[in-house]
């Protein structure tokens, strides 16, 4: 049976400030991972080792009381899941098979987004434009594993780190409150994503 362990130290700091109507904040987090995926019945070993600094930054600017923009930055990590490592076989029916891959990487985004926010008595409209580029990103491969069951092949679905993934959209957000016991939401996001792997 396989057994994993994480272990993932962090260190980070963090800076803002307001000038008149114009705010700034910035942070940075370093982290320091270590995985192992140990499988004992297989007597194998993998152990994944990697750095990662993780800057963000965010500015905003108050027109008035009741609105504002906003500008941010920040990297963010996607670390693979226990099942994604595991490279333990399981069965999903007798020709197919899912395997982790123990070599897999984690993926890392760069995300900015711009945002205006406006308020009035019981309406509050906040809407947003974003871009998230996303590389290394995990993409589950299928082949044929070489085996044969009543002469149909055994499929293999395993996880690599493939493609890189671009995301754009536009999203806003009502919220309107004509009493303090009621709350009516809405939200639309139109969003495009490509993968290039």
């Amino acid at each position: 049976f396989p057994v994993t362990i994480w272990c993932v130290n962090a260190l980070y700091t963090q800076y803002g400030s307001k000038i008149n109507k114009f705010s700034y904040f910035f942070g940075i987090r370093f982290e320091d991972s270590n995985i192992e995926v140990n499988s004992l019945s297989r007597n194998d070993f993998n152990n994944k080792k990697y750095n990662n600094l993780f800057p963000s930054a965010t500015f905003n600017y108050e027109f008035s009381q009741s609105s504002s923009l906003s500008l941010s930055y920040s990297k963010r990590i996607n670390r693979p899941r226990g099942r994604f490592l595991n490279p333990i076989s399981t069965l999903s029916s007798n020709i197919n098979i899912f395997q982790g891959n123990p070599d897999l990487d984690p993926s890392l985004t760069d995300a900015i987004d711009l945002g205006y926010l406006k308020k009035w008595n019981k309406l509050t409209f906040n809407t947003s434009a974003y871009i998230n580029i996303t590389n290394d990103a995990f993409q589950f491969i299928r082949k044929e594993s070489g085996l044969f069951v009543e002469g149909v092949p055994v499929i293999l679905s395993t996880p690599i780190n493939l493609a890189k993934e671009y995301r754009a959209g536009f999203e806003f957000n009502l919220n309107y409150t004509p009493y303090k016991w009621w709350r009516l939401n809405g939200n639309f996001n139109a969003f495009r994503n490509e993968t290039q792997g």
